[in-house]
């Protein structure tokens, strides 16, 4: 998915809203477009892992002149990358190869096991590449794992939103 949903509060006085948009807080924000009548707006083909930041104008109209308000305050919304699909396991003896169909934005992946006594994903392996090997595992017993994307916003790591989970059973 790469585009990101915006809302906002109703103004009783609006008659319409523009929406503006930057890559950064402090940024020169540029029209995203003009009239909406609704709350919210869909702002498509964002990058991955990119951060956005949205204002909004209320514009009212009296007696066929319309006035604008001035700027809401900026609002940022990180653009996450799109989850893995297409995963699958191929099961050895005492090993698991997991791959997955490769992510357009992603800069890497990460494979997790969930603790339910702690109830905490931990990382298994990182990998920059579409599939992993999972070495060390006992024979004829289940695993499940949980495979999310990951991009970059500056210097931070964004993930996709879901965990994906792929559950097999080792050879015996």
């Amino acid at each position: 998915a790469t585009s990101l949903k915006i809302t906002w509060r109703k103004n009783p006085e609006a008659t319409t809203y523009n929406l503006y948009a930057a890559t950064s807080k402090s940024g020169k924000y540029s029209l995203v477009k003009s009239g909406l009548k609704t709350l919210s707006y869909t702002h498509t083909k964002r990058t991955p892992g990119k951060a956005y930041y949205y204002r909004v104008k209320v514009i009212q109209r009296k007696n066929g002149i319309s006035t604008a308000s001035a700027y809401s305050s900026p609002v940022g919304k990180k653009m996450l990358p799109p989850d893995v699909k297409n995963v699958k396991a191929v099961p050895a003896k005492n090993s698991m190869k997991i791959t997955w169909t490769a992510v357009s934005g992603a800069k890497g992946y990460v494979v997790y096991k969930y603790n339910s006594g702690t109830k905490k994903y931990s990382t298994v392996a990182t990998t920059t590449t579409n599939n992993v090997t999972i070495k060390s595992l006992k024979p004829g017993t289940a695993y499940t794992y949980y495979i999310r994307s990951m991009s970059k916003n500056g210097k931070t790591n964004v993930y996709s939103q879901n965990y994906v989970k792929i559950k097999a059973t080792t050879k015996r």
